[in-house]
């Protein structure tokens, strides 16, 4: 019977009655997933649920924070229940959902984000998504900031809640217990060509060591792209994982497929198995 069995009726019944937010979105993730592909229902109920009992297992022990470049990491660790949702008490971060170049992100690091709301900010149209924009920094972009304008309150607001945000990244970057860190570098962005330098990311990642001291953590860089030539990272893990199709997009229906799938159970896999390399360093 596949998912389809009493077992799974039984988890629906109880994410009806059960009060854990957490439970109800991995319910619901588990059922989108295995409505799209039924034929690997099998693989993405060992992913999901291992997620969801590694995450309660070690609940409070480590930290998973997103370095950019997009909203990739954030998204996709936060759906296959790796790292907790908003919606659990998880504290946004100023890298999760914008585009943040590594550049500007080392820049923001090595300042404390002193001058991260100076510069020129304006609201325009980059691929079809009308947002705001640093233009201080190039393809630097907020396109999750849903109902807001571009009127001057708007972007009040905007900066009020990035605001609360690097105070959450503060917090979370001092943390005692293993943090890994995960970005994802990119050469092109929806046929836009993007300068991340190799190097950009290399000092990145003394930027983290340096916030970090002796305190644990790694950095995993996935590196997406079908035609990048970068081999090694300095300071980091650099992972080869190319996208599985021309037309796979992270936040699209496009992702619901059979290879979509797989590449990210492929990267859930990765991020779980560095987390728990950093926990049986303790």
């Amino acid at each position: 019977m596949g998912y389809k069995s009493l077992k799974c009726k039984l988890l629906f019944y109880l994410s009806r009655i059960v009060p854990d937010k957490d439970f109800k979105m991995l319910y619901k993730q588990y059922l989108k997933y295995c409505d799209a592909v039924p034929e690997m229902s099998k693989e993405i109920r060992k992913c999901i649920f291992g997620n969801y009992k590694f995450r309660r297992q070690h609940r409070g022990e480590f930290k998973i924070i997103s370095l950019g470049w997009s909203c990739l990491p954030r998204t996709l660790l936060t759906l296959w229940m790796l790292k907790p949702s908003k919606g659990v008490g998880e504290k946004g971060m100023p890298f999760d959902l914008i585009a943040s170049p590594p550049a500007a992100i080392t820049h923001f690091l090595k300042t404390d984000f002193a001058d991260y709301f100076e510069g020129n900010w304006v609201y325009k149209t980059t691929n079809g998504h009308a947002c705001w924009h640093n233009e201080a920094w190039e393809n630097m972009l907020f396109p999750h900031e849903i109902g807001l304008s571009d009127s001057e309150e708007d972007l009040t607001k905007l900066k009020s809640r990035v605001a609360k945000r690097i105070e959450n990244f503060r917090e979370a970057v001092t943390f005692d217990g293993p943090v890994l860190f995960v970005l994802h570098k990119a050469t092109w962005w929806e046929g836009i060509p993007l300068d991340h330098k190799a190097e950009d990311i290399e000092c990145l990642a003394r930027e983290i060591s340096r916030l970090r001291g002796n305190k644990p953590f790694k950095i995993l860089a996935f590196s997406f792209d079908h035609d990048d030539a970068c081999e090694k990272l300095a300071g980091c893990t650099l992972v080869r994982q190319p996208y599985p199709h021309a037309k796979y997009i992270w936040h699209e229906a496009e992702r619901f497929t059979s290879s979509g799938l797989k590449f990210e159970m492929q990267f859930m896999e990765t991020c779980r198995r560095a987390l728990s390399d950093l926990l049986n360093r303790k």
